[in-house]
């Protein structure tokens, strides 16, 4: 990773070990430039001092945030604006005296005086920690391992099974041209690279890993490494074939699917387990992928029963002394990078636990995520995975519910594009009434956070399927808020923005812009400019896309006001229309940069016919654009997904919803 200051040739480095020796002798508390927030500061300071070091901390923030947004990134406009805060607010300080004691005192106090006085709700801990990462980013070189370590353990349950795609990338991506950086470091690769972590660290034990990764780090500290190096590393402090393992994960493309089916032969239960690459689009797999796969097979009372690697195309495993009619599990915890497939006896015993709650959390939210993967590929009928939804509604915890809305929200989405969304709708309120019941519009004294983060997850389900009770409470929030007479939760105001901006047109349209331009929070203003494109008139929709482009909105805004617009079918087709029409402003605009990635992403990848991908490779290929060739590949490849999938279960999804028990 390259940075700005960078040392004249022949400087001598400063060894970093012979830093932490110095720190640890006159007992210095902030030894290096960048420090880790992994404990609370505990000395006391003045009022004074708190306000003034939050402000500081907030400001700093808010520069980071404006200057990404109005300069393409290394750009020379863009380093020399860094410089200068760099400067002021002294990012960089690479000595130890007292002088730089009292500045990485301050960074360090600052960051927590901030988190505690203004992250106080989802959205506010989001923006932060975003800016608090591109601040890291300036401060020095970041280990890839570390990061890849510390998304790991923050996203993985939530993010581990979104990888769909046939064209699943490898952990190591040629790169064809220099604009492709910023595309290469997208969701796939980052959160594969963390999930196969995790694989191993489970895999070889927490100690090994420790030790290993000690190993690696101190062995080539300050210098440069490949792949292997890590991998030899854990290997010696394990004595496992971690090299051998890994490079089946980083080398190729994807993952496997592990299909378990079973058998008694006395009293031993036999279970055959094979292996085959996952297709996203249900295509029959290639058999030369094959990968060599820790498994791990769990029971109700032993979660780690049995553990073997598969690194056949089949093995035959024999449990002595488990009953058929024993509950078996594979990738228990779900720290495996491989979806499971259970034959239909093993599901519909674990489907008795999940109803009971018996499953672990993480087991059910495993559990459902690879139902959605496999209804989605056409692996199975998509009703199979509605059918577990119904069985989950006495779902207690945040994490499985969130999954099971994005779940249901996917499908709806689907549904939406067939005379069958109403009756779609309808179960939709079912699934989620029961829990936005106990949740309701009000935090009470003393609430777990968890449920606090909820609250809008399952409220916005119920708006989104069009349950009236709530649309109605919603508007009269809604308005109480805008006239001031009972200030409306901030965690609830995007749900309750959109909700109102699909029924109540140009009026809640204008209140809304009103409120923009007045607000000073920025916060409130991106909400707000999320939530404008949920309008449904298509005069409405094309103002909204059209505002994004003036003055009005922030660059590194746009993505986020014409994203808004891609909820309903209409939506989509002039969000994209406006992109073509508009191309080269936009292009200029962003030169290349992850923001119209992101803008080309989220414009052309929500269709569901395929005439769109000839639509969008004709524009392409007679507007070139290197920075998005990949996405473009991705976003057409989603499109035949998704099309399949409407074409193969459209019809079956409406007939179970209106048959339904």
């Amino acid at each position: 990773m390259e940075f700005l200051t960078r040392r004249k040739p022949g400087a001598k480095r400063r060894n970093i070990q012979q830093q932490l020796a110095h720190a640890t002798a006159s007992n210095v508390m902030y030894p290096l430039p960048i420090n880790m927030y992994n404990e609370h500061p505990t000395e006391d300071i003045k009022l004074d001092e708190f306000k003034e070091l939050a402000l500081k901390r907030r400001s700093l923030l808010k520069e980071i945030e404006y200057i990404n947004g109005k300069y393409q990134k290394w750009g020379e406009d863009w380093k020399k604006r860094i410089r200068e805060i760099s400067k002021s607010y002294k990012l960089h300080v690479d000595r130890i005296d007292d002088d730089s004691q009292g500045i990485r005192r301050r960074d360090y106090i600052s960051h927590f005086l901030l988190r505690l006085a203004y992250a106080q709700n989802q959205q506010l801990r989001k923006w932060m920690v975003s800016q608090e990462t591109e601040l890291f980013r300036l401060g020095g070189t970041v280990c890839l391992l570390v990061c890849l370590f510390v998304y790991l353990f923050v996203y993985l349950l939530t993010r581990l099974l979104t990888r769909l795609f046939t064209c699943l990338f490898t952990t190591q991506v040629a790169v064809g041209h220099p604009s492709e950086i910023e595309e290469i470091f997208d969701s796939i690769s980052y959160s594969k690279g963390a999930s196969i972590i995790r694989m191993l660290h489970d895999f070889i034990g927490d100690d090994a890993f420790k030790r290993g990764l000690h190993s690696y780090l101190t062995k080539y500290s300050l210098r440069n490494t490949q792949t292997e190096d890590l991998w030899r590393s854990l290997e010696e402090a394990s004595g496992k074939p971690i090299n051998k393992i890994m490079s089946t994960f980083t080398l190729q493309m994807g993952f496997p699917v592990v299909k378990v089916s079973s058998k008694m032969d006395g009293n031993t239960r036999v279970l055959t387990v094979k292996q085959s690459k996952f297709n996203a689009d249900g295509s029959p797999p290639d058999p030369t992928f094959q990968w060599i796969v820790p498994v791990t097979i769990g029971t109700a009372t032993n979660p780690n029963k049995h553990s073997f690697l598969l690194d056949t195309p089949e093995q035959e495993v024999r449990l002595e002394g488990v009953s058929s009619d024993e509950c078996l599990s594979l990738n228990p915890g779900y720290r495996g990078f491989y979806r499971v497939q259970y034959s239909a006896e093993m599901l519909n015993h674990i489907l008795t636990q999940v109803k009971k709650l018996e499953l672990t959390p993480s087991d059910r939210l495993g559990l459902h995520n690879d139902l959605y993967a496999q209804a989605k590929a056409g692996i199975i009928p998509t009703t199979y995975l509605l059918e577990t939804i119904q069985s989950m509604t006495h779902e207690t915890l945040y994490t499985v519910w969130r999954s099971l809305a994005g779940s249901v929200a996917a499908v709806n989405n689907l549904m939406s594009h067939t005379p069958h969304h109403d009756s779609y709708k309808k179960f939709g309120r079912d699934v989620f009434r029961g829990v936005a019941s106990k949740i309701g519009w009000e935090k009470r004294e003393g609430e777990d956070p968890l449920d606090t983060m909820l609250r809008p997850i399952v409220i916005g389900c119920m708006t989104l399927h069009e349950d009236e009770e709530y649309l109605a409470v919603a508007k009269q929030k809604f308005w109480d808020h805008i006239k001031g007479t009972n200030t409306l939760s901030a965690d609830l105001r995007g749900t309750v923005y959109a909700s109102q901006l699909k029924r109540g047109g140009a009026e809640v349209l204008e209140a809304l812009l009103k409120r923009m331009k007045e607000t000073d929070l920025q916060e409130e203003q991106v909400r707000i400019i999320y939530s404008l494109g949920s309008v449904t008139e298509p005069e409405l929709i094309q103002r909204v896309l059209e505002l994004s482009m003036s003055a009005d909105i922030r660059s590194q805004d746009m993505d986020t006001c014409v994203a808004g617009c891609l909820g309903t079918a209409k939506g989509k087709e002039l969000a994209w229309e406006f992109v073509k029409q508009n191309w080269q402003a936009i292009n200029d605009k962003f030169k290349g940069g992850f923001l119209l990635v992101g803008l080309v992403e989220c414009t052309t990848n929500g269709f569901f016919d395929e005439d769109k991908i000839k639509d969008i490779n004709e524009f392409f290929s007679s507007h070139p654009c290197p920075s998005v060739e990949r996405t473009i590949r991705q976003s057409c490849e989603r499109i035949k997904l998704q099309s399949d999938w409407l074409r193969r279960d459209g019809d079956d999804i409406g007939s179970w919803t209106r048959n339904r028990k």
